[in-house]
């Protein structure tokens, strides 16, 4: 997985790991035949993956396990992040594989499998539309395609869903994530919308602000332009989005500064400097001093 794909791999993590964020998620996208056989009160975020080296670079899952109603069993709910840009003709197959590689890892451990509806959440901006496995093999007949085998899978496709449609949304993290998902490659988009996506935040509390925020700056340049526009909004989006920037400014400046005493620490090591000498200086200790020499390749005395 590129770094991108890490970075918004990340942040949709973080909206599901919250059983209640991904209840509200569920709640608006499932198609309604499936909401009425599920209890989504029951839902519970599962820890595990059914991912396999083969599929690593293609999704990452999040997995939840949800009781049917009026039934004693659960079925395994099942998000499917696509790591592409672009849409892939094959999916199918690699959906496929997932369904049969979590059944067996069942099995394996000794479980009564069950069952697995996946979604595929794909944000990218080429244009992709739904199709079933069969289609893969539509120059065949009825006679061999019974052979082939066939399932269902729910495609959150954000290109799809239209700016009203998000905005509509019972939740407003999930309309202010959508809109930073799918313009995530829009940067003109996002500093002239800055305001309204941020305003999401508006009712929320703890760390999916800063998480929201950091997706959010991670996707421009133009900083300074964003954080123009936030400093007109009303209270408390204002005051919780500039106190994320203000403390990812300081980090970034204490990693800036940390980064340049390493640099400093090896070139004057290099130079003759005793580790003595570069301990006091900037006031480490010894040990200190030595290990970072180590991570830098050399053999302090």
């Amino acid at each position: 997985m590129n770094t991108q794909a890490q970075k918004h791999d990340r942040f949709v993590k973080a909206l599901f790991s919250q059983p209640e964020k991904a209840r509200q998620y569920f709640e608006d996208s499932l198609p309604e035949n499936v909401l009425k056989q599920i209890d989504l009160n029951s839902l519970q975020v599962q820890s595990g993956s059914f991912i396999d080296e083969k599929l690593n670079n293609t999704f990452s899952d999040i997995l939840f396990k949800v009781r049917l109603k009026d039934k004693k069993e659960s079925c395994w709910l099942s998000v499917l992040v696509e790591h592409k840009s672009r849409k892939d003709r094959y999916v199918t197959v690699q959906i496929g594989h997932y369904i049969f590689s979590a059944l067996l890892q069942q099995i394996r451990e000794k479980k009564k499998p069950a069952p697995i509806v996946p979604v595929l959440f794909y944000h990218g901006a080429e244009k992709w539309d739904y199709h079933t496995h069969r289609s893969l093999y539509d120059s065949f007949g009825s006679e061999i395609l019974s052979f082939v085998p066939e399932f269902d899978y729910i495609f959150d496709n954000l290109q799809k869903r239209s700016d009203r449609e998000i905005m509509a949304l019972s939740a407003k993290l999930w309309s202010g994530s959508m809109l930073l998902l799918k313009y995530a490659r829009d940067e003109d988009y996002l500093v002239k919308n800055a305001g309204a996506i941020v305003t999401a935040i508006e009712d929320e509390e703890g760390n999916i602000i800063r998480q929201f925020i950091v997706y959010f700056l991670s996707l421009i340049e133009q900083k300074e332009k964003v954080m123009d526009t936030l400093s007109d909004m009303p209270e408390p989006v204002k005051g919780k989005a500039l106190s994320v920037y203000d403390q990812l400014m300081l980090e970034g400046r204490e990693k800036g500064i940390e980064e340049n005493r390493r640099e400093n620490t090896v070139s004057l090591y290099r130079n003759g400097v005793s580790v003595e000498v570069i301990a006091t200086s900037f006031g480490l200790k010894k040990p200190e001093v030595v290990s970072i020499l180590k991570e830098a390749g050399l053999n302090p005395e």
